[in-house]
């Protein structure tokens, strides 16, 4: 056996010991800028090299009277190792063309992604070296981060709208929770992403692990936030 191929073997057999994410549906509170905005359902499938996503946002009545319609996403992608490299994202809000949004990854290896923003389309510049994340990529990317103990190890290239911008990691102290539903304490473990003015904190509790709250704030101000309502595994 010459070196390649005892080298294809080994990445072979690590492969197959590789532990696929665990496949879920979760429902979260959906908060914009600190108002009530609706639910989202999360439908997630997981292979040991694949994810593919599903969401839905009910808007609330709040959120209907200022012209917010049910929002639906899809997204697709690849797990190459430790990265998640998403190959597909859509986003469509009813009654409402001008938030459409998509990316087509198919270039991403050459340093560019096609974007549809609304009714324009945009070509976006990233490195391609690192793997650009839409949000559902990110949801991922952090999912797996944290069940392999490498939280803070690299900086993510975030994607939001037509902008590209690269957020440094850093682990946050544990903290622990009550789950209100069963009164169980909770061991939460966190994270947060910084990129200037910008901060996206990411919380999850294991066993099984989730995702149990998002937040994304501008100048230390809530702008979106997700936190858990119900889980199930699938």
């Amino acid at each position: 056996m010459n070196i390649r191929h005892f080298l294809a073997f080994l990445l072979a057999f690590a492969s197959l010991g590789a532990q696929a994410l665990q496949s879920y549906v979760a429902e979260y509170d959906l908060s914009v800028r600190g108002v009530g905005a609706g639910r989202v359902r999360h439908e997630a499938i997981f292979t040991e090299r694949a994810y593919r996503f599903e969401t839905t946002g009910s808007p609330s009545l709040a959120a209907r009277m200022l012209g917010f319609g049910e929002i639906r996403e899809k997204a697709e992608g690849k797990i190459a190792g430790d990265k998640v490299v998403p190959t597909y994202y859509r986003r469509d809000m009813q009654g409402n063309d001008n938030q459409h949004l998509s990316y087509d990854y198919a270039n991403a290896v050459n340093g560019e992604i096609q974007a549809i923003v609304g009714a324009q389309n945009k070509t976006l510049r990233v490195n391609p070296n690192e793997p650009a994340l839409d949000i559902l990529a990110l949801v991922v990317q952090s999912l797996l981060d944290v069940e392999r103990g490498h939280i803070g190890e690299h900086n993510y290239t975030l994607i939001n709208e037509d902008r590209v911008r690269s957020y440094q990691v850093s682990r946050l102290p544990d903290e622990t929770w009550q789950d209100v539903k069963s009164g169980k304490t909770l061991k939460i473990k966190a994270f947060l992403q910084t990129s200037g003015n910008r901060q996206t904190k990411i919380y999850f509790a294991e066993n099984p692990l989730r995702l149990v709250k998002l937040q994304q704030l501008k100048d230390g101000e809530s702008r979106f936030s997700l936190k858990l309502l119900n889980y199930k595994t699938l």
